[in-house]
This record gives structure tokens, C-alpha cells and sequence, in this order.
């Protein structure tokens, strides 16, 4: 399909962009009342989609996201233009990630199926980046990824292990489709998908004393958060089970085939606590 001709962005994109201008996106900690978890995981599936296809590292894929959520938690966007500043969100996150290529806005129009123009990314991009410093430097912390990269590279047993590094990234994003990116401390979430990666690959010790005093999390300071990180992913396959480019990505060879392991609901963590 053939690229669009640049054109004047519309009333709807200026109204957005002029939203964003003039509210605060400093806080995480206000509610995304105007985002239904629906939308969410539809929004992660094409973005990681994207980062996939366009060969982006996938760091920038929570990077984007945690862009979009500042930007949606703080300014009225409609549902019909969440595309436009995910899509807006990707480019400065590629840009701004020091690893890996960025991304064309021709690109991000084409793979949007020409729903949108080039200008239009331009200007919602111009609009958050020049006029909001704040943002950039906020969103630009340490995600749940690099948290577990930092957490598996310090541990002597697990940092060669590439099956539980592919099986923890395996979740991760499974994570960041439910939305549970948008309620925990990266750290505390990065730890608690370790976990999770441990168990699945059968490790007969599933939280190492090393990664306990490195995160400060013993096994039942992790149980909440391991409980509904499962149950969250659980449900996002039930409610969506169209949404398959997470596990499509990790049904490969180079990801040893990770996304055929069964993530278990995991509510009681008793049977680990003390051993």
C-alpha cells in the first residue's frame, strides 16, 4: 500500500495536541479512567506488532507505552485518536532509546494502514516533546525490562541462561498487555516476573537468596504482585483471545519457543515461602 501525501493535520489532532499542551503529564499516579483495559491490550498487541515488524529493540515497546500512559492519565484523548499517539508515542520512543534503530513516521502511517498522516504524528510528537520536558525525562526512567536484564546479568546461575531470559521477556510484555505496568514500581513488577519465569521453567530454586538481597523482596513480599500479574494475563487471554502477536513473537526458534510454557495462575506462593 502506498504511502500518503503529507497533509495539513486535522481538528482533531490539533485539539488533542493542544490538550496535551496545556495539562500536567508529570504524575503516574492519576487514574486511566478514559482507557478501557480493552483498548489497552489492543494498543500493546499493535505496538509490540510494530516493534516486531519494523525490527526495533523491544525495550522501546514499554518505553512507548509508558509515554502513552503518562500522556492518557493526564489529558482528555478520544478513543477514535489513541492509534494516532500510540503510534506518536513509538516514534519518540525509538528515538530517544539509545539501542536499536528508530522508526520512519512513513512507516508508522503504513503500518496504521493509512489511518492517520505523517503531519499528524509530527505535530502530537512536536507538541509533546518541545513543550513538555518533564514528561520525556519521567518516562525516560528505568522500565520493568531493564529491571530484569539488571536482575538476571547480576545472578551468576541465571545471567547465560537464555531460556528463562526469553521466557522473563515472555511475560514481561504479557504484563504489559494486561496493564500492570500502570499500577507497580518497574522493580517491584521486573522481580515479580522473574518469579514467574522461575517457576515456569521448573527451577528448583525459584527465588535465589542472591536475588532476594539484590531486589529486597523475599517470596511473600512478591505474592500480590505475582497474583495478579497471573491472573491479569490470565484474564487478557480470555477476554481477547484475537491477540496474538505476543505469543506469535515468542512461538519462534530464536526465543526458543518459550510462549508453548504455560503461565499458571499463581494466588498462594506458600509452598516456596521458607524453602
Amino acid at each position: 500500500k502506498a504511502h500518503p501525501s503529507p497533509r495539513s493535520y486535522n481538528i482533531a489532532t490539533k485539539q488533542m495536541a493542544r490538550c496535551l499542551l496545556d495539562t500536567d503529564l508529570r504524575s503516574f499516579d492519576v487514574p486511566m479512567t478514559s482507557l478501557v483495559r480493552e483498548d489497552w491490550a489492543a494498543l500493546v498487541d499493535w505496538t509490540i506488532e510494530v516493534i516486531d515488524v519494523f525490527d526495533l529493540h523491544p525495550r522501546a515497546a514499554f518505553h512507548a507505552m509508558q509515554y502513552f500512559h503518562l500522556c492518557c492519565a493526564n489529558a482528555r484523548v478520544t478513543r477514535g485518536l489513541y492509534q494516532m499517539l500510540a503510534a506518536a508515542c513509538i516514534r519518540m520512543a525509538s528515538v530517544c532509546d539509545k539501542v536499536g534503530a528508530d522508526i520512519s513516521v512513513k512507516d508508522l502511517v503504513f503500518a496504521s494502514d493509512n489511518n492517520f498522516s505523517e503531519m499528524d504524528i509530527v505535530y502530537v510528537e512536536h507538541t509533546i516533546s518541545v513543550n513538555n520536558e518533564k514528561l520525556l525525562m519521567d518516562a525516560g526512567g528505568p522500565l520493568v525490562c531493564d529491571f530484569i536484564s539488571v536482575y538476571l546479568d547480576s545472578n551468576e546461575e541465571l545471567r547465560g541462561d537464555s531460556r528463562v531470559r526469553h521466557l522473563a521477556w515472555y511475560i514481561a510484555e504479557l504484563a504489559l498487555q494486561s496493564g500492570m505496568s500502570r499500577f507497580y514500581r518497574a522493580s517491584y513488577l521486573g522481580a515479580s516476573v522473574l518469579f514467574v519465569a522461575l517457576v515456569c521453567d521448573r527451577k528448583p530454586e525459584v527465588w535465589p537468596r542472591k536475588l532476594e538481597r539484590l531486589t529486597g523482596l523475599g517470596i511473600a513480599s512478591l505474592e500480590p504482585c505475582v497474583a495478579k500479574l497471573t491472573d491479569s494475563i490470565a484474564n487478557v487471554r480470555q477476554a481477547h483471545p484475537n491477540l496474538k502477536v505476543v505469543s506469535a513473537r515468542y512461538s519462534k526458534a530464536e526465543r526458543e519457543f518459550v510462549a508453548s510454557v504455560p503461565v499458571p495462575v499463581l494466588r498462594n506462593l506458600g509452598e516456596w515461602i521458607g524453602n
